[in-house]
């Protein structure tokens, strides 16, 4: 009684010190919600407008969940809702740019689902979807044509397509360099192509991230046409499978413009390889028992912070609770191998290859551990015969 007593105090400190993180946690980009959902509608008047136009807005997002969550081929089966079903899966709204005037109104939504109620809903349809984000990436788009390397000039086509893509609502999220004088210290076009690890990581360093996307386009005129014919390739240390595509243009030659679909048709194939990774069925699941080694109170702190990015971890028992551990059992749904994948998207690592299962923070993960170090032996005098003396 009194240890239960002891580990419900501690656990309610710990929630309490934590509590400014998880509602920043809060904040982070969510695979349950879809923002910049454009709405744009004309009615009798400013008010009717809004009302209509934020009905169609809620009915784009679902629309988009849908394509996020379900495989292509599922997404026909998705469940069709009526008004009332719809507002009972939307958790909140976020409304930006309004603008209206007398009969006209235009804004952009994010809109937040309930994750457990969309869950329910698929689920009740016997529909397999995915619950899990990749962690965000760097992508770097280089260009090599005519025997140049387009990297970080103002007029690398390639890289300007995909500035000006819409890469909102993707399962892999990604962020691109600024392509300033630091970027350039950072990492060489050839560096960049080599795929070498240690400039990438430097680059994705300072965008506070830890993986990078090299997404390579090489051109070379089509000798049977009058456009450019040439290859997309895939590398970088995001942990992506190898992907390659060909592509085409016409003779005017690479513009922001007529690469968008190259752009469109690389991001699609990585969601799509994304959700067969992380497609889960709610009657899949288990208990894992695992211990997270603790370094302070702090670390407990990040380790349940972390947990609540993580969509298949229903829920969380603490078994054992103290300054240098806590032995906890993990409430999951899907395989071990997509929690593990999961886990790892949210700076976790699960580390099965010992007795026991461990969760680590990936900070912890990625520090060796230290042997510990002998004491250095009593300094000696030395006798004038070269013996040793006895200790000072």
């Amino acid at each position: 009684m009194r240890r239960a007593s002891l580990i419900a105090c501690i656990v309610a400190f710990f929630m309490l010190i934590s509590g400014a993180a998880l509602a920043a946690e809060a904040q982070r980009p969510s695979v349950f919600a879809i923002g910049n959902v454009e709405i744009d509608v004309t009615a009798a008047d400013a008010a009717s407008a809004r009302t209509l136009a934020i009905a169609e807005g809620q009915r784009k997002a679902y629309e988009l969940l849908m394509r996020r969550l379900l495989r292509p081929e599922d997404v026909s089966r998705a469940p069709v809702v009526d008004p009332a079903t719809l507002n009972g899966l939307i958790e909140g709204i976020e409304v930006n740019n309004e603008r209206a005037s007398a009969v006209r109104y235009l804004a952009t939504l994010t809109v937040r689902f309930d994750a457990s109620t969309v869950r329910g809903l698929l689920k009740a349809n016997g529909l397999a979807f995915t619950q899990t984000m990749a962690s965000p990436v760097l992508a770097v788009p280089v260009m090599t044509m005519a025997g140049a390397d387009y990297l970080w000039q103002p007029d690398n086509p390639w890289r300007q397509a995909w500035a000006e893509h819409d890469l909102a609502n993707r399962l892999v999220p990604y962020k691109l360099p600024d392509a300033d004088a630091t970027d350039r210290l950072l990492a060489s076009p050839r560096e960049v192509i080599d795929d070498d690890n240690t400039a990438l990581n430097r680059l994705a360093a300072r965008y506070d991230l830890e993986r990078t996307l090299v997404v390579r386009l090489t051109l070379e005129p089509d000798l049977a046409g009058e456009g450019f014919k040439g290859e997309i390739a895939v590398a970088g240390t995001a942990g992506f499978p190898n992907l390659t595509q060909t592509v085409t243009l016409p003779g005017e030659g690479p513009t922001a413009e007529n690469l968008g679909p190259a752009v469109e048709r690389v991001v699609r194939a990585l969601d799509d390889w994304w959700r067969g990774e992380t497609l889960v069925r709610m009657d899949q699941g288990g208990e894992l028992a695992v211990t997270a080694p603790l370094r302070s109170i702090a670390d407990w702190a990040e380790v349940r912070r972390r947990l609540t990015r993580v969509n298949l971890v229903e829920d969380m028992t603490i078994d054992r609770l103290t300054a240098r551990e806590a032995a906890i059992v993990l409430h999951y749904v899907g395989e071990a191998d997509q929690l593990r994948l999961a886990l790892r998207q949210a700076s976790l690592v699960l580390d099965l290859s010992g007795t026991e299962a461990m969760l680590l923070l990936e900070e912890i993960h990625r520090t060796p551990a230290v042997a510990p170090v002998a004491p250095a032996p009593l300094p000696t005098s030395e006798t004038s015969d070269g013996g040793a003396g006895e200790p000072r």
